[in-house]
């Protein structure tokens, strides 16, 4: 009776965002338990990835050297990726679980929730600097996440009113 009462109250707006946070966040999990498996599997290609990015390097390099630095750049920023995706997966579940239960708070009304989905999503921005390093390839994942993040953190804000502490 309890569940049927919340439902009742909960607004319409606040259920579609939270269906499409569990969809969204299903589909996180999904991925970061596919990019564990990868990072297993990833240092055996390191080498062969490393040499394919060197020859590319040099061809760039021959025909623009001034693209190179900034080649160069992104393809050490991949290579650091290789080497730190099973900690950026590990790191993206948890938080993407935190996420998960934030969600599930405010389905049940719960303010807590908000604060956790927040929280969750504010550290999950800056991940990526942290383990790669402050470069475009990060900075270009931090902004995805940062623009995903700060659309729901803003829908769940203007529902904040329907929830209780």
């Amino acid at each position: 009776m309890e569940n049927q009462t919340q439902k009742e109250n909960r607004p319409t707006f606040l259920t579609v965002i939270c269906i499409l946070s569990f969809i969204g966040l299903g589909m996180s999990v999904i991925s970061n338990l596919m990019n564990l498996a990868f990072g297993t599997f990833s240092s055996s290609l390191y080498p062969l990835v490393q040499s394919g990015f060197e020859q590319a390097l040099n061809d760039i390099d021959a025909a623009d050297p001034a693209a190179s630095a900034f080649v160069e750049q992104i393809f050490t920023s991949i290579l650091k990726l290789f080497e730190v995706i099973p900690l950026l997966a590990g790191i993206s579940l948890v938080l993407t679980a935190v996420a998960l239960i934030g969600v599930i708070f405010m389905w049940n009304l719960k303010k807590t929730g908000f604060y956790l989905y927040t929280g969750a999503k504010v550290i999950m921005i800056f991940i990526p600097m942290i383990l790669i390093g402050v470069n475009f390839m990060s900075s270009m994942m931090a902004i995805g996440i940062f623009f995903g993040a700060a659309i729901f953190i803003t829908l769940y804000a203007l529902n904040l009113k329907a929830m209780k502490s």
